[in-house]
């Protein structure tokens, strides 16, 4: 919040576009990594971008056919709902619905087949109801000089997580044509951080996943 009220949003001119178009596109590589071995329905553990197919390679006997059906007629569908509402939802302005009919239709899908189960497609499982206890952020530290020592890197991470929080932003709204109030993006996120930390959320910013 202490930048929001310095205007430190400002320093985002000096961000050149290529710069935002270099992180935009491989940030895209990045996450389509990251989600191949859910794609074959594998259980790997690596780490790196190379490593990730290495694996995937390695295992690509053990690939989960149902998972990776599911997986191809996801990316199908949703590219399919992209073009029919880039045809005709901007005619009648309806945002593409193609992301929430797919959950639907997935979970529907999963229940009815009983996929889970008897094929052994990954699930998310329950999640928990209700809303987390109430809590000082600084109530858990016995030691205050801690606070001390992990101010500079408080600074440094608030810093980074608004620099790719407003690079997403950025590319998004040179996409949709809409103008960009770097500075109430910054109030936004640092206010979403700072009610956040009194109920041990994990810290706001920006995500290509959830944006797209």
């Amino acid at each position: 919040m202490v930048m929001g009220l310095l205007h430190l949003d400002r320093f985002l001119r000096f961000i050149a576009p290529v710069a935002l178009s270099a992180f935009t596109t491989t940030a895209a590589f990045l996450i389509a990594t990251t989600q191949m071995k859910y794609m074959f329905g594998l259980h790997i553990e690596a780490s790196g971008f190379v490593q990730t197919y290495v694996e995937i390679f390695k295992h690509i006997k053990e690939t989960n056919l149902i998972t990776f059906g599911l997986g191809v007629c996801s990316v199908l569908f949703l590219f399919f709902s992209k073009y029919i509402t880039a045809k005709y939802g901007s005619r009648y302005k309806i945002p593409d619905p193609g992301a929430i009919i797919l959950v639907l239709l997935s979970v529907g899908l999963v229940k009815w087949l009983e996929l889970d189960t008897k094929y052994h497609v990954d699930v998310v499982g329950e999640t928990p109801s209700g809303f987390p206890s109430f809590r000082a952020p600084w109530s858990e530290i016995e030691d205050p000089k801690l606070l001390t020592k992990l101010l500079v890197d408080a600074i440094v991470i608030a810093a980074v997580n608004y620099i790719l929080a407003m690079a997403i932003a950025k590319s998004f709204a040179e996409k949709c044509k809409v103008v960009l109030d770097t500075s109430q993006e910054l109030l936004a996120i640092s206010s979403a951080n700072f009610v956040g930390s009194f109920f041990g959320t994990f810290v706001a910013g920006g995500s290509f996943s959830g944006s797209a």
